[in-house]
């Protein structure tokens, strides 16, 4: 395992995982950005949706963390970071402290002509890609008022999934009466939910997955009079959907085609995105974790090839100005930590948190993707900046520069080879540390996946999930090595 240390003259750093669902060798992507195009009517922008404005924070256990609704997170969509570990009392007067400034997805793909389709999100003063509400038929569709009427976070607690489940085993095989259902049961959205048909008929959708649900009846339909009650959405070893559930789980779902794409100005994917936010309360490590889970669904015709899909993620561990990051690809973790023992926010003995990707896109044969590589991208000028444009995040994502340049020879080789931790050897002065941005890309590795190229097709389903987990060392000891860290994080 190696861990990078380079020191930034901007305050803010950024974590990027990300992963391939292709086969094919990527050389770069150099051309130009698309405009939206409604695939029906051929206009340019694709419908008339506004940014989201919902908020809510998943709390039940130490970690108080934002969620947003427009394919962000963490943060409170203006510059306040929220991911706030430990969670205080806002009643005690103490001053939060965050670990994470944001985070975010990104999505980028070719067309069968070679054409950069994008969604990807960062903060929203720089535009938005990502919109509320589930796609419907044959192209994807959406429009203002579902947009508005999905700008909503849905919210369920383990009690209120167990007072469920007793009231349907006391049933007998009868119906439960939909009053005497916990409220936030009764309102999951899951497909085809006759609350909705019967009463917020907006709400009403029965075109495809929607909340994750355990169906007890097996008709594909969530009713939880029958005894269906909300879940995170885990398969077993032969693909059956687990009766799993956390002590808190929050959905939303967003889509990429309801506007124009103001953030990369990448022409829309037409994508449908279920996403899942949980967490347990417990007495071991699990409480200081929080779980994201994302069902990508191609809603629009024809496939798409050579798919990237990533969350970005800011990590800002208190003081922004010391922090360092590592990756360990073995485990597929990436981490932030503390160059010194004393951090500027949390004081002595700061935490370490890190992203673990525990669920990855699938190739062809079934076989889940895993970290490759470690790149950045810093806040300032030049190829190693901020992306501005789409072709820009699609280099990103595939382990290049923003104009779309190979990295350094070390790197190559140890892609194609997969070793254990792979390092991007770019320290320019030997004082540099805490790195601006930070991207983890997970890419296809010929020499282990000698596939046809895999493509995303219209109603396959895609999947990521991820947990931020953060640790608390006893001893915290400056300019820690590798192995420290290493075995700190082995919880």
């Amino acid at each position: 395992m190696r861990t990078m240390k380079i020191k930034s003259i901007i305050l803010i750093s950024t974590l990027l995982l990300a992963t391939s669902v292709s086969a094919k060798k990527y050389v770069g992507y150099s051309g130009k950005n698309h405009a939206n195009v409604n695939p029906v009517s051929g206009k340019t922008g694709a419908f008339d949706c506004t940014p989201s404005s919902s908020q809510i924070d998943i709390n039940i256990n130490n970690i108080r963390a934002r969620i947003l609704g427009g394919g962000d997170f963490w943060w409170d969509g203006v510059e306040t970071a929220k991911y706030e570990v430990p969670k205080v009392d806002p009643a005690s007067g103490v001053t939060p402290v965050s670990s994470l400034f944001t985070g975010a997805l990104w999505f980028t793909g070719l067309d069968n002509g070679g054409n950069l389709k994008c969604a990807s999100q960062t903060y929203r003063n720089q535009g938005h890609d990502f919109y509320t509400g589930p796609l419907s038929g044959l192209y994807g569709d959406v429009n203002f008022d579902v947009c508005k009427t999905y700008d909503e976070h849905f919210e369920v607690f383990a009690s209120e999934i167990s007072t469920l489940i007793s009231l349907y085993n006391a049933a007998g095989g009868n119906d439960i009466p939909s009053a005497d259902i916990p409220e936030n049961v009764l309102k999951w959205p899951g497909k085809g939910n006759p609350y909705y048909l019967e009463n917020e008929t907006d709400k009403y959708y029965n075109e495809g997955s929607l909340a994750p649900f355990f169906d007890v009846d097996g008709n594909n339909i969530y009713d939880p009079r029958k005894g269906d009650y909300p879940i995170i959405g885990v398969k077993d070893e032969f693909g059956v959907i687990q009766p799993t559930y956390a002590d808190q789980m929050i959905f939303w779902v967003i889509n990429d085609n309801g506007q124009i794409h103001g953030r990369t100005g990448g022409a829309v994917i037409g994508v449908q995105v279920n996403c899942l936010a949980f967490a347990y309360t417990t007495a071991n490590a699990l409480n200081d974790m929080t779980f994201y889970t994302f069902e990508i669904i191609k809603k629009s015709p024809n496939p798409l090839y050579e798919t990237y899909m990533g969350i970005f993620v800011d990590p800002d561990l208190g003081d922004a100005t010391d922090d360092y990051i590592g990756c360990d690809t073995v485990r597929d973790i990436g981490y932030v930590y503390n160059a010194n023992a004393i951090d500027g926010q949390y004081g002595p003995n700061p935490p370490i948190t890190a992203i673990d990707f525990f669920e990855g896109p699938l190739d062809d044969n079934g076989n889940q993707l895993g970290l490759s590589s470690f790149v950045y991208f810093n806040n300032t000028t030049g190829p190693q900046s901020d992306p501005d444009v789409a072709a820009e995040f699609r280099n990103y994502q595939t382990g290049r520069w923003a104009d779309g340049v190979q990295l350094c020879l070390p790197v190559q080789l140890m892609v194609q080879v997969r070793l254990q931790i792979m390092f991007i050897p770019v320290i320019r002065q030997i004082l540099l540390k805490c790195l601006k941005y930070l991207a983890v890309t997970l890419l296809r590795i010929d020499v282990l996946y000698k596939t046809q190229s895999f493509y995303f097709t219209t109603g396959d389903p895609q999947r990521i999930t991820i947990g931020v987990l953060t640790v608390f060392p006893d001893n915290y000891v400056n300019n820690f090595d590798r192995d420290v860290v290493y075995n700190i994080l082995m919880i």
